[in-house]
């Protein structure tokens, strides 16, 4: 476990927590706008068509919490695909090699450090569907 001044100096700077929460139930997302994988095309939130639900999983390659629950993120695509929508967001990673770093990833094979560019950040999240 990190120390409080490790854990207060990431959430200062951003890598851990977050100063503000995400929308309630029932509320509507903020807009953003992400490039696709290939980096060719761009993905809208405010201009996908609302014609079915849309399940926004947000994620990154370090996390183990969230390598560990993805499994039932993809059995639950594979029951509902045909009733909604699934967009994977790949957010910064959370422990990289270059920040707080996790023992437990270097034994299962994800060492990555922060990607600094669209290219790096391909490269990674290509990792994190692979697996």
């Amino acid at each position: 476990m990190p120390s409080k001044d490790v854990l207060i100096r990431g959430f200062l700077s951003g890598e851990t927590g977050s100063l503000q929460e995400g929308p309630g139930l029932d509320e509507m997302a903020p807009d953003f706008t992400a490039k696709s994988l290939s980096g060719k095309d761009s993905v809208r939130l405010s201009e996908r068509p609302a014609k079915r639900p849309l399940v926004l999983v947000f994620g990154n390659f370090t996390c183990g919490p969230f390598r560990s629950m993805y499994p039932t993120v993809e059995a639950v695509w594979n029951r509902q695909k045909d009733f909604a929508d699934f967009l994977f967001v790949y957010v910064r990673e959370t422990h990289p090699t270059d920040g707080w770093a996790m023992t437990s990833n270097e034994k299962a094979g994800v060492a990555v450090a922060q990607p600094t560019t669209f290219a790096e950040r391909q490269q990674v999240a290509e990792q994190c569907v692979a697996r």
